[in-house]
């Protein structure tokens, strides 16, 4: 007859728990994706989800980070960015061949990864995804060295919270890092104009 598996329903159990305004706003966007950084996957774990839900989650998590900036769940939203990027671009997911070449990559970009980056026009999610898509096509449909890097340096200068000096001085140490040619980023500390831009370096294989 088999056994009944129990499964918490978490966006009504999370309803009525009470929690601060600041970890409610964070609670109402993790509720509509998979709570365990093992469930979601990414720079930890490998799980394969479709990309317009990723795209999606990484959409809200971008919402939230721009409203509350100042929110002490803030660092788990950026993390969790990162991580939803790094499944949707660099894991197996688009699969790859044995060369590096991503397998079906015209339909890829034509029909899941294009809509997508239409769909979130305007956004910094919108705008990885295009970013993604540039890339591979000028590097015979194979993801070039270093992207990964280059789109984790965006992420936090877009994202992270920073006051003040540390804010601009992170804008202009991206506006570099996107003009250095892909292995020349984890180089950026020998550039004697340009030495604090090494501690935004992210730290990212």
């Amino acid at each position: 007859e088999g056994l009944a598996y129990l499964r918490l329903d978490y966006a009504a159990f999370y309803k009525h728990v009470h929690f601060s305004p600041a970890a409610r706003a964070f609670v109402d966007v993790l509720v509509s994706q998979p709570m365990s950084d093992e469930d979601l996957g990414g720079e930890e774990y490998y799980k394969y989800w479709p990309h317009l839900h990723m795209a999606e989650w990484a959409a809200q998590l971008e919402k939230f980070l721009r409203a509350h900036a100042g929110n002490p769940y803030a660092p788990d939203a950026l993390k969790r960015y990162h991580s939803i990027v790094d499944l949707m671009f660099f894991k197996s997911v688009p699969s790859r061949g044995p060369n590096g070449v991503i397998d079906r990559w015209n339909w890829q970009k034509n029909e899941i990864l294009g809509p997508l980056a239409q769909t979130y026009q305007g956004t910094l999610t919108g705008r990885l995804i295009g970013d993604f898509i540039a890339a591979v096509d000028a590097n015979g449909q194979k993801a070039p060295q270093g992207l990964k890097q280059r789109f984790a340096a965006l992420i936090d200068a877009e994202l992270a919270p920073k006051k003040g000096a540390d804010a601009a001085t992170a804008v202009l140490c991206t506006d570099l890092f996107e003009q250095l040619p892909d292995r020349e980023i984890t180089a950026a500390a020998n550039l004697p104009q340009m030495p604090i831009c090494v501690s935004f370096i992210p730290k990212y294989p």
